[in-house]
């Protein structure tokens, strides 16, 4: 038997690895959030540089999240298609993807909702 049969492809592991970069995003941004807002001394610089972060790390977390995502789905989908018998991970990753993707898609889909409802 093969030892490079055993293995996933490259593809597979890359789509596994984006979801933990994803991760690492996030928390570097919650924690960073939190040592800026929740300083003891809450002074004007603090209160700025909080709400900075909010709105502009906020937004810069969500657009990576959602590029990382389709890549890792797409790269998910490419590694399932190959004639590989260990599609196991792939198909790991691209759950996970899809599950990091999903309150995206579900917050566009109650905004295209509420405006066509208040039409």
């Amino acid at each position: 038997m093969s030892t490079e049969s055993s293995k996933p492809s490259r593809l597979a592991i890359f789509s596994i690895v984006l979801p933990i970069i994803i991760l690492l995003v996030w928390c570097i941004y919650l924690i960073s959030f939190g040592v800026f807002t929740g300083s003891a001394t809450n002074t004007a610089d603090d209160e700025l540089m909080g709400l900075g972060l909010l709105f502009g790390g906020g937004s810069l977390a969500g657009i990576l999240t959602v590029l990382l995502s389709l890549t890792g789905v797409i790269v998910g989908v490419i590694a399932i298609r190959k004639n590989d018998s260990r599609k196991n991970i792939a198909i790991a990753g691209l759950v996970i993807n899809l599950l990091c993707l999903l309150p995206y898609v579900l917050f566009i889909a109650f905004l295209i909702f509420s405006a066509v409802g208040s039409s």
